[in-house]
């Protein structure tokens, strides 16, 4: 992994998986695993899917994605992963990225495959 300023990150392609870098950096803190989608305009900001999230049900209000936790916490429901894209839309000319390089994708790849060999549902 590598960790890279807003300039750099703002230039990679689609499809890069990273997290955010708390500010001020931190030892070992970092967002929520993500996927950059399409940057916007003249590199001002970009479109991301946050991997760890459900769909929003209903009409994705927050009581809506509160009723869905609570059933999946209370009533063994299960709901898909999220699907819909968010704008960042903060502009924190400071903020820092960690970058998933490929022998992190490969590993996380072998993860994921031990992962669905296990998975019943």
């Amino acid at each position: 992994m590598r960790i890279v300023d807003r300039q750099t990150f703002l230039r990679l392609p689609a499809g890069t998986l990273y997290a955010k870098v708390d500010a001020p950096p931190s030892v070992g803190l970092f967002g929520d695993l993500c996927v950059k989608a399409e940057t916007v305009g003249d590199d001002i900001d970009w479109w991301y899917w946050t991997v760890v999230g459900i769909e929003p049900p209903g009409d994705g209000d927050i009581l809506h994605l509160i009723d869905a936790q609570e059933a999946m916490i209370s009533n063994d429901a299960s709901f898909p992963m999220e699907e819909s894209l968010s704008r960042d839309g903060l502009f924190e000319a400071g903020q820092l990225f960690m970058i998933f390089e490929k022998p992190d994708l490969e590993r996380l790849r072998s993860v994921v495959d031990a992962a669905i060999s296990l998975s019943g549902r």
